[in-house]
């Protein structure tokens, strides 16, 4: 399956748009495999730092995580105080206990006011960034958390270090792109 849309401004994503690479993941806060996958993309995110674009989507899978779209609301929020990508790992470090309490604990790690945190949360515009996510995940074949995209191909099979790695590498080699 096909990306149905590429990395652009409106997306939370670490990198340069203009990198020969792109990696899209989307992905579930209550996932433990999602929280798995933190370290190792932020480590293959610091080794190809000039060629490689991330981009995290929602795609909460409700129907077994009762707390993962609440989380996804808190990323987007966090987003409005600049702190999208620290939410993001907080939250994913806490997979396990994502609780309204700890969402607004972890807001707090993160110096956003509880009280106006709270009232964020509750804001439709968030929801509604999360369901465009969802719905483009649909189009673009996704059925599961965590899916990856890389250059705008699905992967199939398990995805890690290594695996991801190796693809990147080929696909630089391809483009003659030092890396």
């Amino acid at each position: 399956m096909i990306l149905k849309n590429p990395i652009n401004s409106k997306d939370h994503f670490r990198g340069s748009l203009l990198a020969p690479v792109s990696i899209v993941l989307y992905g579930d806060y209550e996932c433990s495999i999602c929280a798995k996958n933190l370290p190792w993309i932020n480590e293959i995110l610091k080794e190809f730092e000039n060629s490689v674009v991330f981009a995290f989507r929602h795609f909460p899978l409700t129907y077994i995580h009762p707390h993962s779209a609440i989380a996804a609301v808190a990323a987007q929020a966090a987003s409005s105080y600049g702190k999208f990508w620290q939410m993001h790992s907080l939250l994913l470090k806490n997979h396990s206990n994502l609780s309204g309490e700890t969402i607004l604990y972890l807001g707090s790690q993160l110096g956003i006011d509880p009280d106006k945190f709270m009232l964020d949360l509750e804001k439709d515009e968030y929801m509604n960034g999360i369901i465009n996510d969802m719905m483009e995940a649909e189009e673009s074949g996704v059925e599961t958390a965590p899916t990856f995209f890389l250059n705008g191909t699905k992967l199939t099979g398990i995805v890690n270090y290594d695996s991801l790695k190796k693809d990147i590498e080929h696909l630089l080699r391809e483009r003659q792109v030092h890396f």
